[in-house]
């Protein structure tokens, strides 16, 4: 390979980039490896994101973690990822540098928020979830609400305050079939849970299943945690992995499911509950879904001590982004970059 190699085209995004890829020794030094320059043509990083689609940005991040995991073992960039990373490389468009820890641990697994909303689907939806799958992610993330008849339902708070028009509406507010009788402008509905999981599971690697529990009403932990049991039971996913903010929660999930499923408990800080600031609080569950606000080096360093994964929520700034994968962690749950 020649000491330089530069390729310049028009990417998915509407600007030029150039990459200059340039060894810093001869092919045969394993000691100084491969340094990565990217010479941006407009220097506002935000402006370029504010153009790309959740599916760019989501594949995008695959391909960042890849190509800095490439840069670890010093083996020659591949153009295509050069590529990718040229559009959506957003923190630093003078140089990617891995940190230690991201080349301990390599390229994590990046999860899709609610699916991919780039063509107007509204988060949670079957065509969100699918297109994202599509799209190429790996993972995608989904949340689950109990209706005020304790029925599961793959919805948010949010989303059902704007699909409704009431700003303080609850997803246990309503009964699962005044839930299912609402219809999104674009003619989306609330999918069936069951059917949703089984359709997807098979099309990504892992899904997660963040579980939303009604505030206050803590006798009721017990009941959700063995419906979302039998769920993902009769879904037959057994590449799901479930988290709560509910301490109580995830262990009575853990007593009900399967040994072999994967569960998770949420860190973040949250002046109601401070317990949930606490990264070890739990010994069983083999996962830590961390907020990025509570993600540090000390953090990821415990959790693994512990025999913990590392998940962090959410990356929906390139800041934020740059943060997670620069700590190490096992899998980010990504959400589309606003300007």
């Amino acid at each position: 390979m020649s000491e330089y190699g530069t390729f310049r085209r028009s990417l998915s995004l509407p600007h030029a980039e150039e990459i200059t890829i340039r060894s810093k020794s001869s092919p045969a030094s394993s000691d100084q490896g491969w340094r990565l320059k990217l010479r941006s043509q407009h220097r506002t990083t935000l402006q370029r994101l504010s153009h790309a689609s959740p599916a760019q940005l989501v594949l995008g991040a695959a391909l960042i973690g890849s190509l800095l995991l490439v840069t670890c073992v010093r083996l020659p960039v591949l153009l295509g990822a050069a590529e990718r990373l040229a559009a959506d490389a957003s923190w630093n468009p003078r140089r990617l540098v891995p940190s230690a820890a991201f080349c301990e641990r390599g390229a994590p697994l990046v999860c899709a928020h609610g699916g991919d909303a780039s063509a107007g689907h509204p988060a949670n939806t079957r065509e969100a979830v699918l297109a994202a799958a599509a799209a190429g992610a790996h993972c995608v993330e989904l949340d689950l609400s109990t209706t005020s008849d304790g029925r599961l339902v793959p919805l948010h708070a949010r989303e059902l305050q704007l699909l409704s028009g009431r700003p303080r509406l609850q997803v246990d507010d309503l009964a699962l079939a005044e839930v299912e009788s609402l219809e999104w402008p674009s003619g989306e509905r609330v999918p069936d849970v069951e059917r949703l999981i089984r359709e997807l599971s098979p099309r990504v690697s892992l899904l997660t299943l963040d579980v939303k529990l009604p505030l206050g009403r803590e006798g009721e932990r017990a009941a959700v945690a063995a419906a979302v049991a039998a769920l993902v039971a009769a879904a037959r996913c057994g590449n799901c992995l479930v988290w709560s903010k509910s301490d109580a929660f995830v262990a009575a999930y853990q007593r009900k499911s399967a040994a072999s499923q994967l569960v998770g408990y949420i860190v973040a800080a949250d002046a109601a509950d401070e317990a949930l600031a606490r990264p070890l609080r739990l010994a069983a569950p083999e996962v830590l879904a961390v907020h990025h606000a509570m993600l540090t080096p000390a953090v990821v360093a415990a959790a693994r001590a512990a025999g913990k994964r590392v998940h962090a929520f959410v990356a929906d700034t390139p800041a934020t982004a740059a943060a997670i994968l620069a700590a190490g962690v096992d899998g980010v749950v990504w959400k589309c970059f606003l300007p």
